[in-house]
């Protein structure tokens, strides 16, 4: 079995534990990513301000890095996306355009997103308090 392992630069903070949960998930289900817990409020909106659905406090889930499937199947899910002019956000989206599961594996914070200066402020000062 052939598995692709993907992270994104701006995630620099992963653990060597969580690529390994990935991969395992992955030679196991054929897919494995990381997500986090959401502590806050989402609520899915409909037209206008209806509030369609609000999942429970912790019940929702962030996608997040590391990723990791099984080769054929990620190929099969980016090539249905280019076929119907699809730009999925990411490789695992491209699974759900082929209608493939995605086994998500537990993330914690130091998996944070470096979007910008401010951010690269905190996980560096964050850094240098573990020390």
């Amino acid at each position: 079995m052939s598995l692709l392992s993907i992270h994104e630069l701006s995630r620099p903070c992963v653990c060597a534990e969580l690529m390994g949960e990935a991969v395992r998930a992955a030679k196991r289900y054929e897919s494995g990513a990381a997500a986090a817990r959401v502590e806050d409020v989402i609520r899915k909106v409909g037209r206008g301000a209806d509030h369609r659905e609000i999942p429970g406090k912790g019940q929702a889930r962030g996608h997040a890095a590391p990723q990791t499937f099984k080769r054929d199947l990620l190929v099969r899910g980016l090539e249905a996306a280019r076929r119907k002019k699809m730009s999925p956000c990411g490789e695992r989206e491209a699974l759900h355009v082929v209608k493939e599961p995605v086994c998500l594996v537990y993330s914690n914070s130091s998996t944070v997103k470096i979007r910008s200066s401010d951010e690269l402020v905190v996980v560096v000062g964050a850094l240098m308090k573990g020390k």
